[in-house]
């Protein structure tokens, strides 16, 4: 009838989507989404949901199957297709470790002062396995560091894998943890944060000591967007950490020499 009002059922959608992957439990489908079980339990209740989180999770599926229950489960291009797993799902086992996917993506996040404008979208240029015991729940994935920043402690074109948090995890962020911060405006920032949720803002710090080239500065919590927290850090780079100090400590000391022999000349 014109004019009539569609009615969406959260938890149908919900059971579409836990039987569309096999999903058994409302554990694992918070699991398949990224989010925190009572992420699930809130949708719920207040019959709402993230559609954007949804509709990028579920990509393979008809929207009109996955709101409505009618038409193909699968769109035209994955009907020939079986569903494929879903990130951080268990995959087999290699040597009898279980593992989860966690996506490598186009996000590349600059550790430097001026961020990187990245897209709305997130694009998977690769996968990697980890075993399960190395991440906990919720939604991670993997990108490329870039940039000097958070030298020496993050090598450039090193990888990170980042949890996302939900925004009642924010007020007990970890204090001086490394994190990647979106803004509402698209920038991403790869620091170390201050948490001063509390206070209405974060303090977002490089580790480069060069800080007239990488100076702290603050973000108010209405201008940010995401935070994930950094929780493990790739990199075929091993720099003699030692070495960049001793060799920093010799200059400084032949500039003394040098003072010092200018000022006995000028005696």
């Amino acid at each position: 009838m014109q004019g009539e009002k569609l009615q969406i059922a959260i938890p149908s959608i919900l059971d579409r989507i836990k039987s569309a992957y096999s999903l058994d439990t409302d554990l694992q489908l918070s699991s398949f989404l990224g989010v925190a079980q009572s992420t699930v339990s809130s949708w719920i209740s207040r019959d709402t949901i993230n559609y954007k989180l949804i509709f990028a999770k579920c990509n393979n599926l008809n929207l009109d199957w996955l709101l409505t229950g009618k038409g193909s489960q699968l769109r035209k291009e994955y009907q020939n297709n079986s569903l494929t797993p879903a990130v951080n799902e268990p995959e087999e086992s290699y040597h009898g470790v279980s593992g989860k996917l966690v996506p490598i993506t186009d996000i590349n996040v600059t550790a430097g002062n001026n961020g990187f404008n990245n897209s709305d979208y997130i694009t998977t240029e690769d996968t990697i396995q980890l075993p399960d015991q190395m991440l906990t729940h919720g939604h991670h994935i993997c990108v490329r560091v870039k940039g000097d920043s958070m030298s020496p402690t993050l090598q450039d074109s090193g990888f990170i894998v980042i949890r996302l948090l939900e925004p009642d995890e924010w007020e007990h962020m970890r204090d001086e943890h490394i994190y990647v911060v979106s803004d509402k405006e698209g920038k991403a920032y790869l620091k170390r944060v201050k948490n001063r949720i509390k206070r209405g803002f974060i303090t977002l710090m490089s580790d480069n000591p060069d800080k007239s080239t990488y100076p702290n500065f603050n973000l108010q919590v209405e201008e940010v967007n995401t935070i994930w927290h950094a929780e493990w850090y790739f990199s075929a780079k091993m720099p003699n950490i030692h070495d960049q100090y001793y060799s920093r400590l010799q200059r400084l000391e032949d500039r003394l020499d040098d003072i010092t022999n200018q000022f006995k000349k000028d005696k």
